[in-house]
């Protein structure tokens, strides 16, 4: 039987019971048979979200990894660039366009890139707008209007239910 079913027939038995049609002890057999049956569901649920709890820390483990190794990575990436400029400064500097070793040649690439003295002084038309605009109902102010008694059009208060396993 799923829960479902369980909890009908529990509400069967019982109306049964309040209409007579089934005396004490077949209702309490009954009510404590349907009732071991949904404690065993209910008791594989607790055992489920056990399991995927511990599921879930591995997880938040693996993603503190991850930022680490992110981390770790954006230093090397940075760690790269700055030789790479170092290797440039040194082949601007020798004089020539190419310097030559056993193992390597090493030349230089010319960029341009622009840098602000002073952003202030940089005139309007030179700026571009970001502007990143998500339109959502809070939820939190509609709640609370309609529990000061307010009609919210579109909105209303659902009531939801957590288990608790201790």
């Amino acid at each position: 039987m799923n829960t479902a079913e369980i909890i009908a027939a529990i509400a069967t038995v019982d109306q049964k019971r309040a209409e007579g049609e089934i005396d004490q002890q077949a209702y309490t057999d009954t009510i404590d048979a349907l009732q071991l049956e949904l404690a065993d569901k209910l008791d594989a649920i607790a055992w489920l979200i056990d399991d995927t709890e511990k599921d879930l820390a591995i997880y938040n483990h693996e993603l503190e990894k991850m930022a680490e190794i992110k981390e770790e990575r954006d230093k090397a990436k940075a760690r790269i660039d700055r030789l790479q400029k170092y290797v440039g400064y040194v082949v601007a500097n020798s004089g020539t366009t190419k310097v030559r070793t056993d193992k390597h040649v090493y030349s230089k690439r010319k960029s341009e890139k622009v840098e602000f003295s002073d952003q202030s002084l940089i005139p309007d038309q030179y700026y571009k707008e970001k502007v990143t605009v998500k339109r959502e109902p809070s939820k939190t102010d509609i709640k609370k209007a309609i529990k000061d008694g307010k009609d919210v059009p579109g909105a209303y208060l659902a009531t939801n239910y957590k288990g608790v396993i201790k």
